[in-house]
């Protein structure tokens, strides 16, 4: 083989290197920033979510030991109503529908 052929496989055999290594390069750049982005996503929902725990810790403090809190609680999240109490419920538009007027009342 003559040696400005071995030369030129020398080349060719770089530049398939160098072509190689760019890629996986490349690849691995990509998949960074995908796991950055990632990364920024869960930080933000981590946050959110931080926080909604703080809002249901001080809740379950306060029904934990505020009488007030667990009245407001039963009343409005499980309709109870004290003995003689009237509940009027009305309909999902509010008294101007026309819709009629359902009264419940406490035992």
């Amino acid at each position: 083989m003559s040696p400005g052929r071995q030369r030129l496989i020398k080349v060719g055999i770089v530049v398939a290197v160098v072509g190689i290594c760019v890629g996986l390069v490349w690849a691995g750049v990509s998949k960074l920033a995908a796991a950055r982005a990632q990364l920024e996503i869960l930080q933000h929902k981590i946050g959110r979510l931080d926080e909604a725990n703080r809002r249901l810790y001080r809740r379950l403090q306060r029904l934990r030991h505020d009488r007030q809190a667990i009245e407001k609680a039963c009343r409005y999240e499980m309709g109870w109503v004290r003995p003689g109490e009237v509940v009027y419920v009305l309909g999902p538009e509010g008294p101007s529908t026309g819709e009629g007027v359902n009264a419940v009342k406490g035992r």
